[in-house]
C-alpha cells in the first residue's frame, strides 16, 4: 500500500542521468497484495515519466499475493 509514495518516487527518477546515457532501461512496478490504488497511481506516474523519457519501457504488473519474495 504505497499509493501516497509511489508517484513521487517515480517522478524523482526523471532527473537521473541513467535515462540520458543511451542505455536500454525498463521500469517495472510490482504492487503485491495492495488494497489501495498503488497500481493505478504507478500507472499514471509511469505515463507522465514516458512523456519525458519516451524510450524507457515501463509496466505495472499487479501480484495478488503479498510479500517481497513474491515480487522478486
Amino acid at each position: 500500500n504505497e499509493e501516497g509514495a509511489i508517484g513521487p518516487m517515480i517522478s524523482s527518477l526523471q532527473s537521473q542521468s541513467l535515462f540520458t546515457a543511451g542505455w536500454e532501461v525498463e521500469i517495472l512496478v510490482l504492487p503485491n497484495g495492495c488494497s489501495d490504488r498503488t497500481a493505478a497511481v504507478a500507472g499514471a506516474a509511469l505515463e507522465a515519466f514516458r512523456r519525458v523519457h519516451p524510450d524507457v519501457r515501463t509496466a505495472v504488473h499487479e501480484i495478488s499475493t503479498p510479500g517481497k519474495a513474491n515480487a522478486w
